[in-house]
């Protein structure tokens, strides 16, 4: 019975992808920026489930519509630059999870749809993350002064719809949620130590087949920034993972990893 509502599912998500193709086309040759990013969420979309169907398709539908309703719009492109505070759902005990502060840095744009609502997105760089040290026993066996790093390497595109209001001449505030993507392209994840009193010094690719964590990521943004003289920005946002993107087996337990990444950024706006 599984199998025959699972073919059904997989059929039905064919058919959306089709369907969106053949809604989109006419909107992204155009636009070169939003085919790529399109490009990218179509790669991506037939190994959802359908926790995150729902998400995607609004997202997509909202991408195909910016190039229309931002016609006769203020249209801005900026960079940020900034540091992750990552955390994540996986524990690890008995070792002592630390939260390592990480760089990002990225490329955004920013659609005016009235005074005071905004519809922004880009491509950011990001690393994320999370250490741990200590011993203790883990599965039956004697762990001592190990120390585990994990790193990922990630691409990630953001949506926001954001409301922003005039404080002053050279000051805005503004608040805004909205879901992201995000891509693994890289990381490394290492462990050393004692087990049983034998030396280890591992390293393995963080993302991959049969490695560490699953590449796709997908969850909601939060953020509050200020904009200083029209073209300066300060931000801070958080990153609530909803996926679980743990892909390995752990001394006898799975993985249970979803991002949590506090960001603070400055940006300029052209």
């Amino acid at each position: 019975m599984w199998h025959k509502y699972n073919k059904i599912f997989i059929q039905y998500k064919q058919s959306v992808v089709k369907m969106l193709i053949i809604f989109h086309k006419g909107l992204f040759y155009n636009n070169l920026v939003m085919l790529i990013i399109y490009s990218f969420f179509v790669k991506n979309f037939i190994h959802l489930n359908m926790k995150h169907l729902l998400t995607l398709t609004c997202t997509l539908l909202l991408i195909g519509l910016m190039p229309i309703v931002a016609q006769n719009k203020t249209i801005t492109w900026g960079l940020e630059a900034g540091i992750n505070y990552s955390n994540s759902t996986e524990e690890t005990d008995p070792l002592d999870k630390k939260c390592p502060i990480l760089p990002r840095v990225g490329l955004t744009i920013e659609y005016e749809l009235t005074n005071h609502i905004y519809l922004q997105s880009g491509l950011i760089y990001s690393m994320k993350g999370i250490k741990s040290e200590g011993g203790g026993n883990m599965g039956g066996l004697a762990v001592q002064n190990a120390s585990v790093k994990l790193t990922q390497h990630v691409l990630q595109i953001p949506f926001y719809a954001t409301y922003k209001q005039q404080i002053a001449d050279n000051l805005k505030l503004g608040a805004g949620v909205g879901p992201y993507f995000a891509y693994g392209v890289g990381g490394k994840t290492k462990a050393k130590g004692m087990v049983n009193e034998n030396p280890i010094d591992l390293e393995s690719n963080t993302f991959g087949d049969n490695k560490i964590l699953k590449r796709f990521d997908a969850g909601l943004n939060f953020k509050v920034n200020a904009e200083l003289y029209k073209h300066y920005t300060l931000g801070l946002s958080y990153e609530l993972g909803l996926t679980n993107i743990g892909n390995a087996t752990i001394m006898g337990g799975e993985m249970d990893y979803e991002n949590r990444i506090l960001s603070l950024t400055l940006g300029y706006m052209f």
